[in-house]
């Protein structure tokens, strides 16, 4: 498919998203922009947002594509992102990718596996036809979307307040009070409160690690494997929520320049800059008898696995019983390691 295919699909998606039309519509009125590929064009966008569920499921579970949509402010790219993954997982021949927009392409080119791993796993296991991912009746419904309130910003209160006002289903959290969930479907992506930081956008299952810990008002945090840092100003707005005076009260390492840098700019819309004190060092090079380690009370330990170049999750008919056995074990003793550096802190209470 051509370069130009995909952006045209990208753009036809941004259109109806911004209610310019059907996509339909606005599909025929690109017809002479697209020329000969107009009916690739017109597959692949109406694919794309039938499969856009499923497709944004898989990016939640691919760190570095998900980081890739997190930097994007322009929603045809955003779009963009969501058409090349459908073409290099779903669409047929899971062919790799090429857009004249090259890091984009070349970012799910590379995670394209771990992508059908993620599809596999939600879906249980390899599909022979894409329409069995749709699935019927309730098990169409999917998973509902998440949002949380950050206490540095906004409260509970106020965003519900907003999101019903506007006429959209949402309901708390029975577990974790400042979670808030939606249908799903929902795209929040652009709403006024998460550009604001009011809102940010995070899945339950990410947001367990900061209740886990439930740290205590004056505790010093170290969040050791920080990016792309949700997890961190989730702990950040605890904190904050229960009158921490202690500054900065969650330290955030990563060592990846890419990912430290969303991980600051992530700290910055959360307003939580006073409260994290970001930091681009490896956590196993941290001494833990040294200030301000030795006094921190709880470290949170989550290392990525897709994306840190330690472990690709492939599928087994990607990649021989061997090599993948090879990766698991070299992930296993860098985590290992991990765990033990974080146990030999002087004053940590939970890890």
């Amino acid at each position: 498919m051509s370069n130009d295919s995909y952006e045209i699909a990208a753009e036809a998606l941004s259109l109806a998203e911004a209610r310019r039309g059907s996509l339909r519509g606005i599909l025929f009125s690109l017809k002479g922009k697209s020329g000969r590929n107009w009916k690739s064009v017109y597959a692949l966008a109406h694919e794309t947002q039938r499969f856009h569920e499923v497709l944004q499921a898989a990016i939640e579970e691919c760190s570095p594509v998900e980081e890739l949509c997190e930097g994007l402010r322009d929603r045809k790219l955003w779009w963009l992102v969501r058409v090349l993954c459908y073409d290099a997982t779903i669409g047929s021949g899971r062919k790799k990718v090429r857009s004249r927009k090259g890091s984009i392409a070349r970012i799910v080119s590379k995670n394209a596996n771990v992508l059908v791993d993620a599809i596999e796993a939600q879906h249980g296991g390899q599909w022979h036809n894409r329409n069995d991912l749709l699935g019927n009746g309730d098990d169409a419904k999917g998973l509902p979307r998440y949002a949380r309130i950050n206490l540095i910003k906004g409260t509970r209160e106020r965003a519900l307040s907003i999101y019903r006002e506007e006429g959209y289903e949402v309901a708390v959290d029975e577990h974790i009070p400042n979670l808030l969930v939606f249908p799903s479907g929902t795209d929040l992506h652009s709403h006024e409160t998460v550009g604001r930081g009011e809102v940010i956008l995070q899945d339950k299952s990410s947001c367990m690690a900061a209740e886990a810990i439930s740290p205590q008002r004056n505790w010093l945090v170290l969040d050791a494997c920080a990016a792309p840092g949700n997890k961190t100003t989730h702990l950040a707005s605890i904190l904050s929520s229960m009158g921490s005076t202690i500054r900065p009260c969650v330290l955030a390492l990563d060592r990846d320049e890419k990912r430290f840098q969303i991980l600051k700019d992530r700290v910055k819309n959360a307003g939580a800059e006073d409260l994290v004190q970001c930091t681009r060092t490896d956590f196993l090079s941290i001494d833990p008898a040294s200030k301000p380690f030795c006094d921190v009370k709880a470290i949170v330990l989550d290392p990525s696995c897709s994306g840190s170049g330690l472990v690709n999750r492939v599928s087994v008919s990607k990649s021989s019983d061997e090599e993948h056995v090879k990766r698991l074990d070299k992930l296993a003793h860098v985590q290992k390691l991990l765990l033990k550096h974080a146990l030999s802190f002087p004053n940590v209470v939970i890890v």
